[in-house]
């Protein structure tokens, strides 16, 4: 997970104009993070809004999600997540911690 794919830019959903775009949640098993946000209807880019742990015990994505909320899997969803991954844990290096305590510190500042 460590390694982002060769020119994978990852761009946030507050690059795109209010209520644009189709609003998506990733579904890959057996990663530590998936990745809601919304898809830019002009080039097709999934931007990320927001980053989430699944619990163990819980479906991922939920069964009861909206119609209108698209669930992107295979090698598109993979590509993101490592590239978000990625991110993450150079923004983690960079304060001098892990990527655990900066998942952390990230979920304390938002209760």
């Amino acid at each position: 997970m460590r390694e982002r794919p060769q020119g994978q830019r990852v761009r946030r959903s507050s690059e795109l104009p209010d209520h644009v775009g189709r609003v998506f949640v990733t579904a890959v098993p057996n990663v530590p993070i998936q990745v809601m946000g919304r898809r830019d209807p002009a080039t097709g880019e999934l931007c990320v809004g927001s980053i989430g742990t699944p619990q163990k015990d819980a479906p991922w994505p939920p069964v009861d999600l909206p119609s209108w909320i698209e669930v992107v899997t295979g090698p598109e969803a993979e590509r993101l997540i490592l590239a978000v991954h990625r991110s993450l844990i150079e923004q983690a290096e960079q304060k001098g911690g892990t990527l655990e305590e900066f998942i952390g510190a990230r979920k304390r500042d938002l209760d």
